[in-house]
């Protein structure tokens, strides 16, 4: 603190000059309209300070000659590095100002303006008491002298020994006292000690004691923390509400007074304890809610702020948000669900309430997409308009729709908040992609009518082979051909994405229209070189599409199209793996494999076997994944040239969209076309001979559906449907990538360590951590970031499904962690029965080296379907290995073979009464590991240990 020329302190003025200071540092130039002249004495000290380690601006002042201003401006701005300048005008006001020539000058400028009563509200909040301050300011001063004065005054008020302790901390800091019990807590269970702390309160948050009074709060130590809690979270909470919104509660209205210092400090020790003490803050902000009645009840977005204090007030956003859909408010959604996911919103903690903003985020990029795409296709006269604009802007909305519904089939255990309001906002999204996806199907029905079924040859899906695989396959190097069963072209591109960005590296996207029918032994078959002279001979048995015949053989099987490719391409051999028996391999072994081939045939059935059995939501993404780590261990294996294409792509079945039509008996249709052996036009359909699509050898036409419905074939459990003319059936994608150096592995391994955790809300936990575990040479190249997917330990059948996570990004397929983070998963097991499993965190795509990290403890499966046998110990023992006690160990041999054991029998395993009760204290994480559940029963003999599901 700085003293006066007369040796007297002047606390309120150096807060001035602090002002000033940062005020002139931030703006350049600041001219100050001192219109009663009350602060020229300041302003004339400072500048006799300027230039001798003072004040370290330039200030000019008008002290009644507008020429020596306008010069003594006009020097400072002539510079070549012109400074931050403090212009004073005593005796003027704005008005006043528009007639003097210095008018040019300060344009460019900011104003400072304060008033005494502002001046020294804020340089006292949190030194002195606000009652203290509005008593001084009731006596309208009106010099700064007396300010000065008065703040050196009730500064020095005499202050006992705990008030000393206080001002060297923080409202935070004491708080953090009293909630962990600590010397604070102790001192304040002496009535003076304890005054002085709600003093000090006072001052430093302006928690008065009328408020305590309201509030009802007993002058006990144990209810300091719950009263601070209570004051700071309505003062945020007034202070956050929207300008001109006054608070319904009368108690809370004269809140909005409190100065802006003490509302800051309100706020900081508010989000200190959202960040410290969670639950404390959480229970503390639910009762106070309770209080506050009308607030709650009448709280609307609009009139809150960005911090939801309340659970009441990320509630009314969230039944906005939800209201918000039908309305199309994509943009105004789409902020809210934005800041909160992004850790806007303490009441996120509530994974089920996270869970609803996801579902939103997820309709709201569909509800954007369709907008974008327009009602229809726009085009009438080529195929090749059409597929331009289904790949630039209809792809999208595909992609967007599959997503929501891969989130809505991630969230369908859930109990989410508003639960009806939002299933009848998904509705809505589901009936405009349904009413989207019919007019564009119905538009191509109709371009297709017009110009004929048969697109160009390069666009047809017959020509692939000659077109692309081929002349690739004639140059030098292999080329890696997958064939994936029903990829879509809008995942295709998702996978793209995921490619770009590789060094020294060409992907390139197109498409390709997939023959009619869109089935796999249509689409399959044709991408082999089976066309003669730009036509195809097709296997038709009664209505029955089975592949296509050549001169020399019949393409029907993986077996004969793989023949036929070898053909076409050449080379010494041409190997064909699935993908699981690529995925199965090193990198050295394909390399052995592939040696002296020009092809290698990579064949993916996972997308189109999960759809057909209704699993597609939840392989979707891991079958993507899998692509990519075929990708990669190809590459690694010398591969520089990739094909990626499809046969066929589907529609996503939904609420809508799943929809049926009749035609005819039950028996007679497919699910998306009919062979007939004669032309018919049932209305809402469209029909093409066989002859027009280029088929020769077999008569016919193909009746298929003008729009997305399904034809009524007695059953609907299939994920997706295919078989017709739509652009999502019909768009395959042609990728292509080109690789112009070798791949090569980094110089970093990584491991994963896995420790199983206490589950929530009917999840399993796992928590994991990313770390370096293997360095060869020096550390370039490392990355930050790992992308990690969960599985079942040795027992594919079982389905891992990652609800959330914690301190890691989820992905559709899994998550992104930071390696060194620790990080935790949440996720649910299903399986064919109920079982018992250990987990895996592995890194599904092979970009790194990465070691996956397994369980000890093992996790409970929900059986999906009940088939009534009893849980097996099964001949593998290998989990015993797990329980180091040599009695735990033969307790547990025991009840893998007979199902039970009795108190008296399990103490004689173990070895004695003690160590059986060390076993029951113990006994959680021992069941842990076992892969059955088991239970303790109590029994009038005593306690008997059971195996469920196992012999009694």
């Amino acid at each position: 603190m700085t003293t006066s020329p007369d040796g007297l302190e002047t606390p309120v003025s150096d807060y001035l000059e602090l002002t000033l200071r940062e005020r002139v540092r931030q703006a350049g130039l600041v001219y100050w309209l001192d219109r009663d002249g009350l602060y020229t004495g300041v302003v004339d000290e400072l500048r006799s300070r300027e230039g001798d380690g003072g004040f370290p601006h330039p200030i000019v002042a008008f002290r009644g000659s507008y020429l020596e201003t306008m010069f003594d401006l006009e020097r400072l701005f002539d510079s070549v590095d012109p400074r931050p300048v403090l212009l004073h005008l005593p005796a003027l006001n704005e008005e006043a100002l528009r007639a003097t020539p210095l008018l040019e000058f300060v344009r460019a400028g900011k104003r400072f303006r304060t008033s005494l009563e502002t001046l020294v509200t804020d340089a006292a909040t949190g030194r002195i008491r606000p009652d203290a301050i509005a008593e001084f300011l009731a006596t309208s001063p009106s010099q700064l002298s007396e300010a000065d004065a008065w703040f050196v005054r009730e500064l020095n008020q005499p202050a006992g020994g705990l008030a000393t302790q206080l001002g060297l901390i923080t409202p935070s800091a004491a708080l953090e006292q009293l909630l962990n019990r600590g010397q604070l807590l102790e001192r304040a269970r002496h009535e003076g000690d304890r005054a002085e702390l709600w003093a000090w309160l006072e001052v430093k948050l302006g928690l008065d004691p009328a408020w305590r009074q309201e509030s009802g709060v007993e002058d006990a130590p144990e209810d300091i923390a719950a009263a601070v809690t209570e004051w700071v979270l309505c003062v945020e909470y007034v202070h956050d509400l929207t300008e001109g919104r006054e608070p319904r509660v009368e108690r809370l209205r004269r809140l909005r007074s409190l100065p802006a210092g003490l509302a800051q400090e309100c706020s900081a020790t508010a989000a200190h304890l959202r960040s410290r003490h969670p639950a404390h803050y959480e229970r503390l902000a639910r009762e106070v809610q309770e209080r506050l009645g009308d607030e709650a009840a009448s709280a609307s977005p609009e009139d809150l702020g960005r911090i939801d204090t309340f659970p009441f007030e990320e509630d009314a956003v969230l039944r906005a948000a939800i209201d918000a859909l039908p309305q199309d408010a994509w943009a105004q959604i789409r902020t809210w669900a934005s800041g909160r996911l992004s850790g806007g919103s303490f009441w996120l903690r509530d994974r089920d309430r996270r869970a609803a903003w996801e579902l939103l985020l997820a309709a709201v990029d569909l509800g954007e997409a369709i907008d974008a795409a327009g009602p229809g296709l726009g085009v009438d006269h080529s195929h090749e308009a059409a597929m331009a604009r289904y790949t630039s802007v209809g792809a999208p909305v595909d992609a967007a729709h599959r997503r929501l519904e891969q989130e809505c089939w991630a969230r369908r255990h859930a109990e989410l908040p508003h639960s009806t309001a939002l299933r009848g906002g998904l509705a809505f999204l589901r009936q405009a992609y349904r009413e989207w996806a019919d007019r564009w199907a119905r538009d191509y029905s109709r371009l297709c009518e017009s110009v004929g079924f048969l697109p160009p040859t390069q666009l047809q899906q017959r020509s692939f082979f000659d077109e692309v695989v081929r002349p690739w396959a004639s140059e030098s190097g292999v080329v890696a051909l997958f064939l994936v069963d029903a990829l879509r072209f809008e995942m295709a591109a998702q996978l793209a994405a995921g490619l770009q960005g590789q060094a020294a590296t060409d992907v390139h996207l197109n498409a390709r229209l997939a023959e009619l029918p869109s089935l796999t032994a249509v689409g399959m078959n044709a991408l082999a070189p089976v066309a003669q002279g730009g036509k195809l001979r097709p296997i038709l048995k009664g209505s029955s599409f089975g592949g296509f015949r050549t001169a020399e053989f019949q393409v029907t099987s993986p077996e004969s199209r793989h023949r036929a490719m070898q053909a076409g391409a050449g080379g010494a051999t041409c190997p064909r793996y699935t993908l699981q028996e690529v995925l199965g391999r090193t990198p050295e072994s394909l390399r052995r494999g592939i040696a002296k081939a020009d092809l290698v045939v990579v064949h993916s059935l996972e997308i189109d076997e999960a759809g057909e059995k209704g699993l597609g939501y939840a392989v979707f993404e891991g079958a993507l994944q899998s692509l990519r780590a075929a990708w990669k261990l190809l590459r690694d294996a010398g591969v520089r040239k990739f094909v990626i294409t499809a046969d066929h792509g589907f529609l996503l079945l939904d609420e809508q969209t799943g929809r049926t039509t009749p035609h005819g008996k039950k028996t007679d249709p497919k699910r998306r076309h009919v062979v007939y052996p004669h032309a018919i036009r049932p209305t809402g359909q469209v029909s093409v001979p066989l002859a027009d699509l280029g088929y020769e050898g077999v008569e016919g036409h193909l009746v298929l559906a003008e729009d997305t419905k399904i034809f009524d074939i007695g059953h609907t459990d299939q994920t997706f449907v295919h078989g017709g003319n739509s652009l999502q059936e019909r768009v395959i994608p042609v990728l292509t990538l080109h690789h112009r150096k070798a791949g090569g592995s980094g110089t970093l391994s990584y491991g994963v360590t896995a420790s199983m955790q206490p589950g929530i809300a009917g999840m399993h936990c796992v928590r994991g951590t990313v770390s370096v575990v293997v360095q060869e040479g020096l550390p370039f190249g490392g990355v930050q970031q790992v992308e990690l997917a969960l599985r079942a330990a040795d027992a594919e059948e079982v389905l891992a499904e990652v609800v959330d996570v914690r301190h890691a990004t989820r992905t559709p397929g899994g998550l992104v962690v930071e390696v060194g983070v620790e990080f935790e998963v949440f996720f649910r097991l299903t399986g064919p029965t109920d079982d018992r499993v250990a987990v895996e965190l592995f890194h599904p795509i092979g970009a790194e080296s990465v070691k996956p990290g397994r369980t000890v403890g093992r996790f409970a499966v929900a059986g999906v379907v009940a088939v009534g046998v009893a849980a097996s110990g099964g001949g593998d023992t290998e989990w015993l290995d797990g329980l180091a006690d040599p009695g735990v160990r033969r307790l547990f041999e025991h009840l893998a073979a007979h199902g039970s054991i009795t108190e008296a029998e399990a103490t004689k395993l173990l070895g004695s009464p003690r160590a059986f009760r060390r076993f029951s204290r113990e006994f959680e994480k021992h069941a842990a590991l076992a892969p059955f559940a088991v239970r303790v029963e109590v029994t009038a003999a005593g306690k008997r240990i059971v195996r469920e599901g196992g012999k009694a």
